[in-house]
């Protein structure tokens, strides 16, 4: 027999020690695809993707999909292929005139609520403009239990107050990511 704990009465044999694993989180990262992004934002969305897929834990899962007039899922949240794979199809991505942000957050829920992972959270890369397709903060405010968060790509009041609006719909956040080596200190900012 084990002796007592004399402070508290507590004997050996009654402790059970437990690993610790934070439960795991879907990712959907959606990229503004639209002819108001290009060069460098092109550039800082394959940045913050390779931060996205570098933290992914064993259970986590990312999607990323790709919006201007159209979306498009260039990774499904639940595909076997490794999460860097997504890289490549970031870099040949052509995108269009019109920026649909509507469209794209709809598209990046829908890749949200088939998530196993009991949290979902959709990251937005954008410039903050849309030209095309509904008002988005109504869209983001019905994203269920995902939270929308928005990465901000210019340096513009009005850009700011839109991604604010669209982040703060489902009490989300919103951080600023001018340049391709702010992304991983932006996605820690996010997601922390």
């Amino acid at each position: 027999a084990h002796p007592a704990h004399p402070a508290s009465g507590v004997r050996a044999e009654d402790l059970r020690w437990r690993g610790w694993r934070s439960p795991a989180r879907a990712l959907v990262l959606l990229v503004d695809a639209s002819g108001s992004v290009a060069g460098r934002p092109l550039t800082t969305a394959v940045t913050t993707a390779g931060a996205l897929a570098a933290g992914l834990g064993p259970d986590d899962e990312l999607a990323v999909v790709a919006f201007w007039s159209r979306a498009v899922v260039l990774r499904h949240l639940h595909s076997p292929a490794p999460a860097s794979s997504v890289l490549d199809a970031l870099l040949d991505l052509r995108g269009g005139s019109t920026t649909d942000l509507a469209l794209g957050l709809r598209t990046a829920l829908r890749q949200a609520t088939s998530a196993r992972a009991p949290h979902a959270d959709v990251l937005v890369l954008t410039d903050g403009a849309w030209n095309a397709g509904d008002d988005p903060v109504p869209v983001a405010g019905s994203a269920g239990a995902a939270r929308v968060h928005t990465l901000v790509t210019v340096d513009d009041d009005e850009a700011r107050a839109t991604c604010a609006r669209v982040a703060a719909a489902r009490g989300g956040r919103s951080v600023p990511l001018r340049r391709p080596s702010d992304a991983p200190a932006a996605v820690r900012a996010l997601l922390r």
